[in-house]
Parts: C-alpha cells; sequence; structure tokens
C-alpha cells in the first residue's frame, strides 16, 4: 500500500511511472528494488519498496521487504510520509498444492491537521488450493485490512474477505468448467475511507454469498456459461449500528462466439430479485473482442439495465 490509497488524500492519479531492478546473488538469494511515481494529480505520490527473496528449495519462498512512501499536496503543501514492513511465504507441491501468506504492516504520519492522515495500518492476505483428483480441487483466499486512526475510533476500518470453493476443473477435457463457492464479507470501513463498492460515504456491510457458475463449450467456436448467487446482507450507513437484512438472487446466461481466429463475440443477460420487495432489475452485454497475439487483447461493449 502507498499514501495513495487513502481517499484523504484528495488526488486523483492520471498516470503511474514504475522503474526497478532485480538482482540474482545467487540459487537461493535474490533482492529487488522498485520505485514508484503517481504523478500528475494535485498530490503526487512517491513510493520505493527493498525486498530480498529466499529460495531455499523447490517447494518454499520467502520475501522480506521494507517500504517507504511519501506524497505531498500542491494546493496546501500538507504531506503524508508512510513506513512499512512486509513478510510473505509461499509454498508449491507441483499441480498437487499450493499456498502462499503475505503480511504487512506500515504507518502514516501526516501534516495535515484537517483531514488526520495519522494511522497504523494492518494487511493479511492468503490463499490455498489443493487438487483431490485430476479434475476437482479445493481453492480458498483471505484478505483482510486494519488500519487504525491515532484521532479517533470512528475513523479505524476495518475489512475482511473469505472465500472457500470447489472447483471443476479437468485435466484431460477443458471443455466443461464449474465452480461453486461461499464468501463471507465484512466490510466497516471508517470516515475518509471507500467501502467495497468504491464509495467514500457508502453504506458499511456484513454479507454472506453463495455462487455457483458452469461454461461449457458445444464447439470449437461457441460457448455457454450460467451463473447463480445467493446473498445475505445486512446493511447499515456509515454513522449507525443499525443494520437492516436484504436477500438477493442474481442470474446469469453468458454466450461466447470465436468468429475467427483474432474476433470474439459475447452476448450476456443478467437478472436481479430482490427478495423483499419482490422487484427484478434486468441487464445486458454486448461485447466485441480482437486478439492481438497472444499477450494483448481489445474490447467495446455496451450495457442495458441496472445489473
Amino acid at each position: 500500500m502507498n499514501p495513495a490509497d487513502s481517499t484523504v488524500a484528495n488526488g486523483t492519479n492520471r498516470g503511474t511511472l514504475v522503474a526497478g531492478a532485480t538482482s540474482q546473488v545467487n540459487e537461493k538469494w535474490q533482492y529487488t528494488v522498485e520505485n514508484t511515481y503517481f504523478a500528475f494529480s494535485n498530490k503526487p505520490t512517491y513510493g520505493s519498496n527493498y525486498g530480498v527473496s529466499f529460495t531455499p528449495n523447490e517447494t518454499w519462498r520467502h520475501d522480506a521487504g521494507l517500504i517507504f512512501g511519501s506524497s505531498k499536496s500542491v494546493v496546501d503543501g500538507t504531506s503524508v510520509e508512510r513506513m512499512g514492513l512486509s513478510w510473505a511465504s509461499t509454498y508449491a507441491n507441483g499441480d498437487t498444492e499450493r499456498a502462499g501468506l503475505r503480511l504487512e504492516y506500515s504507518r502514516d504520519t501526516s501534516t495535515d491537521t484537517v483531514a488526520v492522515n495519522d494511522r497504523k495500518n494492518y494487511a493479511v492476505s492468503a490463499y490455498w488450493d489443493r487438487r483431490v483428483d485430476p479434475d476437482w480441487r479445493w481453492i480458498a483466499n483471505f484478505d483482510a485490512v486494519v488500519s487504525q486512526s491515532d484521532q479517533t475510533s470512528f475513523r479505524d476500518g476495518k475489512y475482511a474477505e473469505l472465500t472457500f470453493g470447489y472447483a471443476y476443473r479437468p485435466v484431460n477435457n477443458d471443455r466443461t468448467n464449474g465452480l461453486i463457492s461461499l464468501t463471507i464479507l465484512y466490510d466497516m470501513p471508517g470516515a475518509d475511507q471507500v467501502n467495497r463498492d468504491g464509495n467514500i460515504n457508502g453504506a458499511k456491510q456484513q454479507s454472506l454469498i453463495l455462487n455457483a457458475a458452469v461454461n461449457h463449450d458445444l464447439t470449437d467456436t461457441v460457448t455457454i456459461g450460467a451463473k447463480y448467487g445467493y446473498r445475505v446482507r445486512k446493511m447499515a450507513a456509515r454513522d449507525s449500528e443499525t443494520f437492516t437484512q436484504s436477500l438477493t438472487h442474481l442470474g446469469i446466461l453468458r454466450l461466447d462466439y470465436h468468429v475467427v481466429h483474432n474476433w470474439d463475440l459475447m452476448a450476456e443477460g443478467r437478472i436481479n430479485r430482490f427478495v423483499e420487495t419482490g422487484v427484478n432489475e434486468y441487464g445486458a452485454n454486448l461485447g466485441v473482442y480482437r486478439h492481438f497475439g497472444n499477450s494483448l487483447k481489445a474490447d467495446v461493449g455496451y450495457s442495458w439495465g441496472k445489473v
């Protein structure tokens, strides 16, 4: 994370410059340096990351890093300084099992007495997947962030998201792929922080989301897909502790058509049903994709409706 991640910076980034280097000391050790400049805003931000990696064998890798960042407003001259530490470990047993954990701590110090940017930040990110047979695998992801202000708990923010799923991804025949997953979401942003939807004044929520999705290749050029989602959500205004529960069903049907070697067409229909009100919302997407080699894809599309 960098100081520009905070919405209180009130700067709109219109470009990012990144420069870095990696040096391989030997088969087990390497170090990296990366400098990032978020340019062309009213609060330009500069960040530096210094890291060292240790790979003792083919199964494990460990990374440690130092984080430095600073930003200064061209409007009022106030600044934010960030210092932090990070640690990450990854495990891989071929294609049978993979796991990873990343921990990060940073502290922001600000000269802005109005926005009050002084805070401590704690972040955790983890993943795990395990193949149980050639066609099925368990998957899990977890992300959490806690941001503590040194002024008042009203400015503290807490976010956590856990997803656990069972995926059908056959090795010998990839014509059909499927996933069933359960997501638990806890989003309690503080003042001057965005919520999961990216809104600085948006509501806080606790949600339980069940998803089921499947894709199937009818032919070499036509793929159909379907997705169903069910959400139980408790929401409250940012400054309230009165939560209101809502139940929502989401259904999606999709068709992909591979026209020629470099061109694809996509059509998608959506329906959202709100149980409490009995209201249905509909939407549709239509897109055209152009492939440029194996690493670049451009698309243009049009959307209808509210979903």
